[in-house]
C-alpha cells in the first residue's frame, strides 16, 4: 500500500490535499452511483424470467448487480487514472489473514451491539434499513438469499471501490486514519437513503454505526494490504444481520 504520507516542496500541497479529497469523494459517489446501475441493470434482465418482484425481491436481485457495478467502475477508474491493474490488492490470502476476518467479524459485531446498547440506555432511537421493513411487509424468508448474496456481491463490491479505489488512493496523499476517516464519511453519507425510513434524528444514528463499521473495515485493509480481508469480515457481517433479522421477522 502507498506510504503514509504524500508531501510535496512546491509550496501547492495544501491545495493537492484538497484537491484529492474532493477527487476521493467524487469517486466514492461516482462508485455508489455505478453500483445503483448494475444493481438496476441485473433486475431489468431478470424481470422478464421472473415475472413481478416485491420490493424485497428487487433488492435481493439489485445485491448481485452492486458486485457486477463494482467491477464496471474499478475498470473504468483503472482505465482513465494513473493506476493499472496491479493498484489492486487482490493477493491471494495469507493463514494470518483467517485471524484477521475472523477477528473483523467479531469487532464489527461487538461495535455494533456496543452502540446500540449505549442508544438504548440514552434513549437514543435508531431508522430500521429499508430492506428489514420490506422483510416484515413480505416475505421474509428471501432475507436467507441475501446471506450468500452479502458474501459474494455486496461486501466484495463496496469494499473494492471503498477500500481499494477510494481509502487506497487517498493514502497517496493523507496520513493512513485520515485516509480512513474521509473514505468513511462518503461510506456513510451514501446510505443515507438505505436508513432514509424515518425521521432526521433516527437516520443520522445509524448512520453513525455505518460510520464506525466503516472505521474497523478500513483498518482491517490497511492492516493487512489486502482486499479480501475487509470483503469477506464485511460480506459475513451483513450475512449475520439478515440471519438474525429473519430469525427475528420469522419467531413474531
Amino acid at each position: 500500500m502507498a506510504a503514509e504520507v504524500g508531501t510535496s516542496d512546491d509550496g501547492h500541497n495544501g491545495d493537492n490535499r484538497l484537491q484529492e479529497a474532493i477527487y476521493a469523494v467524487i469517486l466514492g459517489l461516482a462508485g455508489f452511483l455505478a453500483i445503483q446501475v448494475g444493481a438496476l441493470a441485473v433486475v431489468l434482465a431478470i424481470s422478464p424470467v421472473v415475472g413481478n418482484l416485491s420490493d424485497l425481491g428487487i433488492n435481493v436481485v439489485a445485491g448481485v448487480g452492486t458486485g457486477l457495478g463494482a467491477v464496471a467502475f474499478t475498470w473504468l477508474y483503472l482505465d482513465n487514472s494513473r493506476h493499472d491493474v496491479s493498484f489492486l490488492d487482490l493477493d491471494a490470502p495469507r493463514l494470518s489473514d483467517a485471524g484477521y476476518v475472523v477477528g473483523g467479524i467479531v469487532l464489527l459485531t461487538g461495535v455494533w451491539i456496543g452502540i446500540s446498547v449505549l442508544a438504548t440506555t440514552l434513549g437514543v432511537s435508531f431508522s430500521e434499513h429499508s430492506l428489514a421493513e420490506q422483510a416484515r411487509q413480505g416475505d421474509a424468508s428471501l432475507l436467507l438469499l441475501m446471506v450468500p448474496i452479502s458474501i459474494l456481491f455486496i461486501g466484495p463490491g463496496e469494499e473494492l471501490v471503498f477500500r481499494n479505489v477510494v481509502q487506497k488512493r487517498l493514502t497517496e496523499t493523507f496520513q493512513t486514519w485520515t485516509a480512513i476517516g474521509i473514505t468513511s464519511l462518503v461510506f456513510g453519507a451514501i446510505h443515507f437513503s438505505a436508513y432514509a425510513t424515518d425521521p432526521l434524528p433516527q437516520i443520522v444514528p445509524s448512520l453513525a454505526i455505518v460510520f464506525a463499521l466503516s472505521i474497523i473495515l478500513g483498518w482491517l485493509y490497511a492492516r493487512t494490504e489486502r482486499l479480501i480481508v475487509p470483503a469477506v469480515a464485511h460480506g459475513c457481517y451483513n450475512a449475520l444481520q439478515f440471519l438474525l433479522l429473519y430469525v427475528d421477522i420469522a419467531s413474531v
